[in-house]
């Protein structure tokens, strides 16, 4: 879910076979890299590569980029399909792609017991990682009384540079400001309300420029910037780093609750080595393993019933706005195309 705005990194992981030969029987080379497309951070790719080392006996690549740009990436390339697997990208994102044609179907060895919310009835793609995205605080900057109760509050005139919103580009800011529009959405109508539209020009108008890398949550550290809009487990991660005493909103009307999901991509000849990292990577046990050692949130319940009991805590505590992630993607270029403008 982090942005990275300009830096591709490709990750190579020389396993068993490298130099092995012959064909699977679907005609692709066995020795033929998997080469998957993330957005996830560079440790987070870390630790699956250093796994996968381990337990897989297949080649793989990774190319990291943030979402919104990984998603244009794989239209563009829609014809001509250079990505095995795509994985880390939300529901928003991963319904365009199977609209787009991107994606081909596939149904995860662990598929069994996933809640229907956590993946796509026609199998082109399964969650693995519940994220809320939420609204936060620096608690010895700001006071709860003083803090917002809900995301609609963040227009009201004490706010004012008090958080950032970062580009369009990014989940992130596209899920959440997606989660406001649907609050002014009118389904008979098929349109956001004027209001919703004057919220949204006020909120933007409120916001201070968006600090970049490492300076983000230093900002949020001084208390310069106390306010976070952001995903769970990267405030988790930059409130540890920067020692911030943070402090999560379960706001009222609910917080967007995505999960990150995974899917092949649509190509002549699939990978059986495809298939068979999507059936590792998803398994209860490797999604149970990085909740312990990452701090992830499993979508799987039973990798959730074996994660750590402040993971289960932490989850237990937002209220999920219900957002209809069909429509929304039937909607969102057009709404981002009215933000921009």
């Amino acid at each position: 879910m982090k942005r990275f705005v300009c830096v591709a990194l490709v990750l190579g992981l020389t396993l068993g076979n490298l130099f092995a030969g012959g064909e699977t029987e679907q005609g692709a080379a066995v020795g033929k890299p998997v080469m998957i497309y993330s957005p996830q951070t560079e440790d987070d790719i870390g630790y699956i590569l250093a796994a996968a080392e381990e337990e897989l006996d297949f080649d793989i690549e990774i190319l990291r980029l943030g979402g919104g740009e990984l998603a244009d990436r794989l239209l563009a390339e829609s014809n001509n399909p250079q990505a095995d697997v795509v994985f880390g990208l939300v529901p928003l994102s991963m319904y365009h792609l199977k609209k787009e044609e991107v994606l081909t179907p596939y149904t995860p060895k662990w598929v069994a017991g996933l809640p229907g919310a956590y993946q796509d009835s026609e199998h082109y793609f399964h969650s693995f990682w519940q994220t809320p995205i939420v609204l936060a605080y620096n608690g010895d900057a700001m006071g709860a009384a003083e803090a917002p109760k809900s995301w609609l509050d963040l227009t009201q005139d004490k706010y004012v540079g008090k958080y950032a919103i970062g580009s369009t580009r990014g989940q992130t800011v596209r899920t959440y400001l997606s989660g406001i529009l649907w609050r002014f959405f009118d389904l008979s109508t098929g349109e956001v309300a004027q209001e919703g539209w004057d919220f949204l020009r006020k909120l933007y108008a409120n916001a201070r420029e968006n600090p970049e890398g490492e300076e983000y949550y230093q900002e949020v550290a001084v208390g310069t910037m106390p306010l976070v809009l952001n995903w769970f487990g990267g405030v988790e991660k930059g409130a540890k780093l920067n020692d911030i005493n943070i402090v999560y909103v379960n706001t009222e009307g609910g917080t967007p609750v995505i999960a990150e999901a995974i899917a092949l991509i649509r190509k002549d000849v699939v990978s059986d080595n495809a298939k068979a990292f999507i059936d590792w990577f998803g398994s209860a046990d490797f999604q149970a393993r990085m909740a312990h050692d990452l701090g992830k949130s499993p979508a799987h319940p039973t990798a959730l019933a074996n994660s750590p009991a402040n993971i289960k805590a932490k989850l237990s505590f937002f209220t999920a706005q219900s957002i209809d992630w069909g429509v929304v993607v039937d909607n969102i270029d057009d709404w981002l195309e009215k933000i921009v403008l």
